[in-house]
């Protein structure tokens, strides 16, 4: 059975998944230097990133790259968790997957037995 992972069969597929689940994926497919990268592009994630990384939340945006290099892969985990929207999520996951890592997401997901609705996807 051959697993559809273009763009808007990926993007149904994931729009079926509870955030935690969503953020699983994400913790596991990408290095938290990707979570970084993405946490630094996002500029409205800035100030609760700092906040969230330091005790001095009156520091510059400019020093969130050096707290973010700082940080503990686990810290850097947590962030996500805490800042990342579903759509977020959802939109990383599109952007920087290729075909076969979202065949393993949707193949893991289906191993998890989370709760994913028909398989429709397959």
């Amino acid at each position: 059975m051959k697993i559809n992972t273009d763009d808007i069969s990926f993007k149904n597929f994931l729009n079926t998944l509870c955030h935690n689940c969503l953020t699983e994926h994400v913790a596991a497919v990408f290095l938290p230097e990707s979570i970084a990268e993405i946490i630094l592009n996002n500029v409205y994630l800035h100030n609760d990133s700092i906040d969230f990384l330091s005790e001095n939340s009156t520091l510059e945006t400019n020093k969130l790259t050096s707290l973010l290099e700082e940080a503990s892969n686990e810290k850097i985990i947590s962030l996500m968790n805490y800042l990342f929207s579903k759509k977020l999520l959802i939109d990383s996951l599109l952007e920087y997957t290729d075909e076969y890592a979202r065949e393993e997401i949707i193949e893991n997901q289906l191993n998890w037995n989370c709760n994913v609705g028909d398989s429709i996807f397959l």
